[in-house]
């Protein structure tokens, strides 16, 4: 499934739709997924960089809430500088 169908319309429709209109919330448009993953999902998704993420660390520690014991995870898998 892609992204077209989820909007049920055109190539021309969907390119105004991403350009002009937030994405709808991802738990109005998939079953099963976490309320708290989906809303780290959703503002990474915002049109609006303001709403957005203002960085990679607060990414980061939206998703390390979620799983408090993969806290540093991320580290060791991308960096050799944490301690």
């Amino acid at each position: 499934m892609c992204i077209r169908d989820s909007y049920n319309t055109s190539l021309v429709e969907l390119h105004r739709l991403v350009t002009t209109t937030d994405a709808p919330p991802l738990l109005s448009m998939t079953q099963g997924v976490d309320p708290r993953l989906a809303a780290v999902i959703d503002k990474c998704l915002q049109r609006n960089p303001d709403r957005r993420f203002q960085s990679a660390d607060e990414l980061r520690e939206a998703l390390e809430q979620l799983h408090p014991s993969a806290q540093g995870a991320a580290c060791l898998l991308y960096t050799s500088r944490c301690v």
